[in-house]
């Protein structure tokens, strides 16, 4: 039985990113099976992706869970990697490794962040560089 709210956690990490300088207004993002199109080739976005979290049992009788967060920075093709880049770097910041985040009842703990090499995506269309955000939070529990 999960005891973790994935949904929460998802809200949350949202809420953070919305925070990170240069982030494109409301209409960057491109969650988890919802379709979306950038309003032009040119606009900068995101695709959030949840990687499933993980649960245990910790020795303390606290559920542990931990999983990635991963934000695909997208640009247009043809207009240089610095903004995509740039952008990238700024969520990498943002997220720094010991960063706590309180909201809506929980606390995440960011363990890692790092942009992966980046590359074409949809080749002739897109540039995009990938940044991946490792988290843990725990609950309690009397299982």
């Amino acid at each position: 039985m999960a005891v973790i709210d994935r949904k929460k956690i998802r809200w949350v990490l949202r809420e953070k990113l919305k925070t990170v300088p240069g982030i494109p207004a409301d209409k960057f993002i491109s969650a988890e099976n919802r379709d979306y199109k950038p309003s032009s080739v040119t606009d900068l976005w995101i695709r959030e992706t949840m990687l499933p979290a993980i649960e245990q049992k910790a020795a303390t009788g606290m559920v542990q869970a931990y999983g990635i967060v991963q934000y695909d920075v997208i640009g247009a093709w043809g207009k240089g990697t610095e903004a995509v880049e740039d952008l990238a770097v700024s969520i990498v910041n943002t997220f720094e490794p010991g960063t706590h985040i309180v909201s809506q009842g929980i606390q995440i703990a960011i363990d890692r962040s790092e942009p992966l090499p980046g590359g074409p995506w949809e080749e002739g269309v897109w540039w995009f560089v990938p940044v991946s955000i490792r988290w843990r939070t725990y609950a309690s529990t009397t299982i």
